[in-house]
């Protein structure tokens, strides 16, 4: 069996790339880590359906994408949750209101960045993740992603274009810095 195909070495050769992708979609550590678990349980049951025609990572990363869809199923059945634009006034309000330095530094404020992520397509947000977030080559992304490198720039900059869009209508042109 070739190193990517024995289960026991996933966690080590993909289970960074598993997590980011998970806390991305979920916001939340535990949550980010059972999903990890489940994908890796039910990568590892279905090995056999394998056929090579992806990377393993990618075929990881779909089955992960199934494990979030059905999660997410679960919790709307379960209560109704709030439409992702709209946040608790009270907390964007004291955002607006403190120096961008310290903005950084709160929850709330990577709440809203994520929530402007969510917005753009998959491909985009994905990579835009993995470009600034986990700091991954160029190149790299390119290749997990099946595009060019010049792709992975105009998708970067479609990205930052928009996040900055997104921050300024949340945030609006004229908050108070202290």
């Amino acid at each position: 069996m070739t190193t990517h195909l024995d289960p026991s070495k996933w966690i080590d050769i993909y289970g960074e790339a598993l997590y980011s992708f998970a806390y991305f979609r979920t916001r939340n550590r535990e949550e980010a880590e059972e999903t990890v678990q489940e994908t890796l349980f039910r990568g590892l049951r279905k090995i056999d359906t394998f056929q090579g025609k992806s990377t393993l990572k990618t075929w990881l990363i779909a089955i992960m994408k199934n494990v979030l869809r059905e999660s997410a199923r679960q919790r709307q059945r379960s209560f109704v949750e709030l439409e992702s634009s709209e946040f608790d006034e009270a907390k964007l309000e004291d955002l607006r209101n403190i120096s961008p330095d310290r903005a950084l530094m709160r929850a709330e404020f990577w709440d809203v960045v994520v929530s402007c992520l969510e917005k753009l397509p998959n491909k985009t947000a994905e990579i835009f993740w993995a470009k600034e977030v986990e700091g991954q080559s160029t190149t790299k992304i390119a290749v997990e992603h099946g595009v060019t490198d010049n792709n992975v720039w105009v998708l970067m900059h479609r990205a930052r274009s928009f996040l900055r869009k997104c921050l300024s209508d949340i945030f609006g042109p004229k908050s108070k810095r202290d």
